[in-house]
């Protein structure tokens, strides 16, 4: 049965679900009642699904980020990505753009690089740990054949 704003009265949502389902998601969910002075197992299963929806539409609050979100309004981004190009523009009109030196980093959090894992070590001792410790490479051992 729909109760006022088309959600279904006595069970979760499918996202609301999932929320909870998903440790993270649920973390966050948790900590932002919390500093808002509810309890997440104490709302009915209606209100966790509007609570979830009201915290996904901010981008700052911690469910949204926890859900994949950086934290920046789109208008945040459009703004940077403008400042990024005002950038850009200004040092090409430059000496040292000319030159092709000095060039400015980009402000907008979506132009940074994001590197995932980290490590000091050679890309070549890398590429012979792999080798020695990845699966074996050849015909024979890939078929999952065992002569007798």
């Amino acid at each position: 049965m729909a109760g006022r704003g088309g959600t279904r009265c006595g069970r979760p949502g499918k996202r609301s679900e999932a929320a909870l389902s998903d440790e993270a998601l649920r973390g966050a969910l948790e900590a932002e009642l919390s500093l808002r002075g509810q309890d997440l197992w104490a709302l009915p299963n209606w209100r966790v699904g509007r609570a979830l929806d009201a915290l996904l539409a901010d981008p700052s609050s911690l469910v949204a980020q926890a859900a994949g979100g950086d934290g920046h309004t789109r208008t945040e981004h459009l703004l940077y990505a403008i400042l990024d190009q005002l950038r850009m523009l200004t040092w090409m009109q430059s000496k040292d753009g000319a030159k092709g030196r000095n060039r400015p980093k980009p402000v907008s959090p979506l132009a940074q690089p994001k590197r995932v894992g980290r490590t000091d070590r050679d890309p070549d001792e890398v590429k012979a740990m792999l080798a020695r410790f990845g699966p074996p490479r050849g015909d024979d051992e890939r078929s999952g054949d065992v002569d007798d």
